[in-house]
């Protein structure tokens, strides 16, 4: 008996040294986000209170757990949970009118909840507890894998999403440039705060030398999201007044083109023909390519994480060096899709306004 209560001791001492080490690792990494609103409501009310446009995909709530649907309604990935409440993710394809069986998505490990797919069919966010977590339901982030139909090493999102209470969903309106994060800390039995923020177009990490170790620990918790605003006033109203116009707004079904370019506020082309200055429909190709190379490279990416991970110390100097390499091109990437994101933008409401 002495020997297994030893054993259980250095267990759970094993376990905390390693949370209290991923804390202190993603507490280095703090995500800049705007927050713009946040909600108390019921946790088994809280999808009524995100109002995502179809284009999308769509939500549901279902007696086995929770499922989500593509846009285009030939994806589906949704949880079912055990008589204990432990849940599992599985996935199945629509071709033609009928449904495919579906799979386990055993890569995403259990328990495991509330997926949700981009428009990109690629990047999948959902909640995870267990391994990699800070305790209770963690947010995590993984990318598809077309060619051999598996989901690459998922990876813990970090500061403010996560904490040590459960956080459950993860949702991004790329139309709106809008998301919010379902989670219940600091709250009672039976509910959660629904987030609304700003979803970052490039990652910008606070500092606990520049910033403060106290400012990075309120800004991680998320104690505050007036502390957030951070003088971004202009974005925060822009914002209010996205998420305003969603509230109001009755979506109509999904067309079979789901393009869709925002100029600004007011104006969202919905089709290349519509724009005004003829080089942009070039530029529009250049851009599809650069976000494919980007889907592409943030794939090499983590692969090259994930090797890294697996890899002995003689070979970790060189990966290291590689991986470094590949973030700042990924980064440059990035500027540069939003620079001509931003060209594009800024000569047609030139052509508008003449």
């Amino acid at each position: 008996m002495k020997r297994i209560v030893t054993l259980l001791l250095i267990a759970a001492m094993a376990a905390s040294s390693q949370a209290q080490t991923l804390h202190e690792n993603l507490l280095q990494a703090t995500q800049k986000v705007l927050f713009v609103d946040s909600i108390v409501v019921s946790k088994d009310s809280f999808l009524s209170y995100i109002p995502l446009p179809p284009e999308c995909g769509k939500m549901e709530r279902t007696k086995y757990g929770y499922q989500f649907t593509n846009e285009f309604g030939d994806r589906m990935l949704y949880s079912i949970a055990d008589t204990t409440g432990s849940a599992r993710i599985y996935q199945k394809t629509k071709e033609g009118e009928v449904w495919g069986d579906r799979q386990f998505v055993e890569s995403l490990g259990e328990p495991s909840n509330y997926p949700f797919l981009m428009s990109d069919g690629v990047t999948l966010y959902f909640a995870h507890k267990g391994n990699g977590s800070l305790g209770g339901y963690d947010i995590f982030v993984t990318r598809y894998d077309e060619e051999d139909n598996t989901y690459l090493k998922a990876q813990n999102i970090g500061y403010p999403f996560n904490s040590t209470a459960n956080d459950y969903l993860y949702v991004v309106d790329e139309v709106d440039s809008l998301g919010w994060f379902v989670t219940d800390r600091r709250q009672p039995d039976g509910m959660v705060c629904v987030y609304t923020f700003v979803p970052p177009t490039t990652r910008d990490n606070l500092s606990i030398e520049f910033d403060g170790a106290s400012t990075v620990r309120a800004r991680a918790a998320l104690t505050s999201i007036a502390d957030t605003w951070d003088g971004h006033y202009v974005d925060l109203a822009k914002a209010e007044r996205r998420l305003k116009m969603m509230k109001e707004r009755k979506y109509t079904p999904v067309k079979v083109s789901t393009f869709a370019f925002h100029i600004n506020d007011e104006i969202t082309y919905t089709s290349p023909d519509e724009f005004k200055v003829p080089e942009n429909k070039k530029r529009l190709d250049q851009l599809k390519e650069m976000r494919q190379m980007l889907t592409k490279s943030e794939k090499e990416l983590e692969e090259a994480r994930v090797k890294y991970h697996n890899a002995n110390r003689f070979d970790r100097s060189a990966l290291g060096a590689e991986i470094q390499k590949a973030e700042k091109e990924l980064e440059q990437l990035r500027l540069d899709i939003e620079s001509m994101n931003r060209r594009i933008r800024n000569d047609e409401i030139i052509a508008i306004n003449n």
